[in-house]
């Protein structure tokens, strides 16, 4: 079947069409993927580009390329796919698919840590989170608002990111969708974790735990435990209780001095 399909031309008909794309979603699957798939998607869709009857089978022949090129580590083809992807969707005027297709392509030039590449990245969240914005796509402006965090992170700016992901706490909470907000909090913990910041990591997860709890009066342990095992696989059991320690006598001498002394009684 893939050495039928890599004999595609111009005038291929729709059932090979299919049959190409269908090999290169299993390939995709695959322990091994066979690249012979990914090389005739690749010319599928530059055959087929331009042909307003075939761009939802270049869409997917592109989206396959890239995924492919994604897993393989190889950047610059899977960035020239997800570019193809955001022009095929502005033409499109498919707005989801064009933020989604610009946080991907950020993400693979974060990836690449080029200084030009970090660049366009920051235009690319920018320009995904305006487009969420001007079409009402919470979901797709709160994934855009994430990805400008990882891209401001990727720069050194640690403490616009962590405002980014805040903002991005914050309205979860003002929404009571706490699956966002613990999300929000993985996120900052492993900001500061990634700047070896453990404590301030801790302090953001247990914070976090304690607010939830109270707001909703009820156990958020196991909500916060997978946040707390991640930064104990990254700092050691030992020194993971170290700090909760540390943190907690903390705690306890600034409730001591916030604590008002009684007054002289005469």
């Amino acid at each position: 079947l893939v050495a039928a399909a890599s004999r595609l031309d111009r005038a291929a008909p729709p059932v090979a069409i299919e049959l190409a794309i269908a090999i290169g979603e299993l390939e995709l699957h695959a322990a091994e993927p066979d690249p012979v798939a990914f090389a005739t998607l690749a010319a599928l869709g530059d055959e087929l580009a331009g042909d307003p009857a075939h761009v939802d089978a270049v869409f997917a022949a592109r989206q396959l390329c890239a995924a492919h090129a994604l897993m393989r580590g190889e950047l610059e083809p899977a960035a020239r796919a997800l570019r193809a992807i955001v022009a095929l969707a502005k033409d499109a005027g498919s707005p989801a698919d064009e933020i989604e297709a610009r946080l991907a392509l950020a993400a693979a030039l974060v990836e690449a840590r080029d200084p030009i590449g970090l660049q366009e990245a920051g235009r690319l969240v920018e320009l995904a989170r305006d487009r969420a914005r001007e079409h009402g796509l919470v979901q797709l402006g709160d994934a855009a608002r994430i990805a400008q965090a990882g891209v401001l992170a990727a720069t050194g700016k640690t403490g616009a990111a962590l405002d980014r992901v805040l903002e991005l706490a914050r309205a979860a909470a003002a929404n009571h969708d706490v699956a966002q907000y613990v999300a929000a909090v993985g996120i900052m913990a492993e900001l500061y974790a990634r700047t070896g910041d453990h404590v301030s990591a801790f302090r953001t997860i247990a914070e976090a735990h304690r607010a939830l709890a109270d707001a909703t009066g009820q156990d958020a342990t196991p909500l916060f435990r997978p946040l707390l095992a991640r930064l104990r696989d990254r700092v050691g059991a030992a020194r993971l209780e170290q700090i909760a320690a540390d943190v907690d006598r903390a705690n306890r001498l600034a409730a001591e001095l916030r604590r008002p002394e009684p007054s002289d009684r005469e």
